[in-house]
């Protein structure tokens, strides 16, 4: 049968191509596995990310004794070095007093003998800077200049006591003494003489002096 078309040409249909579809269809294929690509690359280097991760971790687990031991060693030397330094600032106040005692018998006359040496704490007042309760900062007043202020402190003292008789000249003066002790350098580098008495006494019926001499012990003073 014969088909014939009376509609005018501008309401007939038109026959579309189907290409563009197919290059529509096309490009969403394409991008699709793109994406798969991508995706599958992606999960690839995850894995292999996550593998390197898991062997660091096994590998770490294998060296955590080492690590530990290297922080027990950190530990034990910061230890080390605060017994040390301790150490150091005991040495630095340290007296060898048979050094010191054995100088002090030679820098005595012949006429001096010792009935007694020993050491003692005293109260000393000092003059110091003022410093803030809280940060330990010097204090200065509305001028800018330090204020001081006078503290009580307790010091070492050596305290030598004896007896002095006349010698060959007839003379019992402590000063003979006292002058070598201040004038040695060595005895001088660790005592300082800040008060000294003398009176006349008698022992077994002789007429002797009576003196005691007592030197600040210096603190940090070389020892030897």
């Amino acid at each position: 049968m014969i088909l014939i078309n009376l509609l005018p040409e501008e309401l007939r249909p038109i026959k579309r191509t189907p290409l563009p579809h197919i290059l529509s269809l096309a490009v969403l294929a394409a991008a699709i596995v793109g994406s798969l690509l991508l995706f599958s690359q992606s999960f690839a280097r995850t894995a292999s990310l996550k593998r390197e991760i898991a062997s660091a971790e096994k590998e770490l687990d294998s060296l955590k004794h080492i690590v530990d031991e290297y922080n027990q060693l950190g530990q034990r030397k910061l230890e080390l070095q605060d017994k040390v330094a301790t150490i150091e600032e005991i040495l630095r106040d340290r007296k060898i007093w048979s050094q010191h005692l054995h100088r002090l018998a030679q820098l005595t006359p012949e006429n001096f003998w010792y009935s007694g040496i020993k050491e003692t704490k005293q109260t000393f007042r000092e003059n110091v800077i003022k410093r803030d309760e809280k940060t330990g900062e010097p204090v200065k007043d509305k001028k800018g200049e330090l204020e001081m202020e006078i503290v009580t402190v307790q010091k070492p003292v050596l305290e030598i006591r004896g007896y002095i008789i006349n010698d060959e000249e007839g003379r019992a003066n402590v000063n003979e003494l006292l002058q070598a002790t201040t004038e040695d350098p060595e005895f001088s580098a660790n005592f300082e003489l800040f008060r000294p008495s003398i009176e006349d006494t008698d022992f077994n019926g002789f007429n002797v002096r009576a003196f005691t001499a007592e030197f600040e012990i210096k603190s940090g003073a070389p020892a030897e």
